[in-house]
C-alpha cells in the first residue's frame, strides 16, 4: 500500500508540473491570461503594454505571437490528454508502478521541451522588434517585478 501511495505522490507531481504549465500558458496569448507568450517560457509579453509601443511593433508583436498560437494549441492539447491518461492510469485498479509511467514522463518531457523551444522562438522574434530602449526598459520592469515577488515570498513565509 505504500508503494501505491508513493506512485501517487509521484505522479500527482508530474501532473502538477503539467498543470503548471497549462495555466502558465493555454493559447490565446492574452496578457492576463499568457504573460510569458506561447508556452509560458519566453518573452515576458505582459511588460510590452509598459513600453509605449507604436502601432507598426504592436502589429508586428501581434502576427509574432499568432503565428507560433496554433502550433502552441496543440501542444498544450497533448500535454492534457497525456495527464488524462496519467490520472486514469493511476485510478485504474490494477497495480501500477513508476515503471509503468515512463512513458508518459518522457512524452511530456519531450513536449516541455518543445513549448520552451516555441516560446523561446517568440522572443527572439519580439526582441527584433523592439528598440534597445525599450529592451532596457523591459528588463528593469522585469526585475522590479523579481524583487517585489521575493519581498512577497519573504512576507509569506515570516507569517508561517
Amino acid at each position: 500500500m505504500n508503494t501505491r501511495w508513493t506512485l501517487v505522490g509521484i505522479a500527482l507531481a508530474v501532473l502538477s508540473l503539467s498543470g503548471a504549465l497549462v495555466a502558465a500558458g493555454w493559447a490565446g496569448f492574452g496578457p492576463k491570461r499568457h504573460p510569458h507568450g506561447p508556452g509560458g517560457i519566453g518573452f515576458p509579453f505582459r511588460v510590452l503594454e509598459s513600453l509605449s509601443l507604436t502601432s507598426e511593433q504592436q502589429a508586428q508583436i501581434d502576427a509574432i505571437r499568432a503565428a507560433h498560437r496554433d502550433k502552441v494549441k496543440a501542444v498544450w492539447r497533448e500535454l492534457a490528454a497525456l495527464r488524462a491518461e496519467v490520472t486514469d492510469k493511476l485510478l485504474a485498479p490494477s497495480e501500477v508502478t513508476a515503471a509503468d509511467f515512463a512513458p508518459q514522463v518522457e512524452r511530456a518531457a519531450q513536449l516541455e521541451a518543445q513549448l520552451f523551444q516555441e516560446g523561446l522562438a517568440a522572443g527572439l522574434e519580439v526582441r527584433k522588434v523592439l528598440t534597445p530602449e525599450q529592451l532596457a526598459k523591459a528588463a528593469e520592469i522585469v526585475a522590479e517585478r523579481r524583487a517585489r515577488w521575493a519581498e512577497r515570498r519573504r512576507s509569506h513565509k515570516a507569517e508561517q
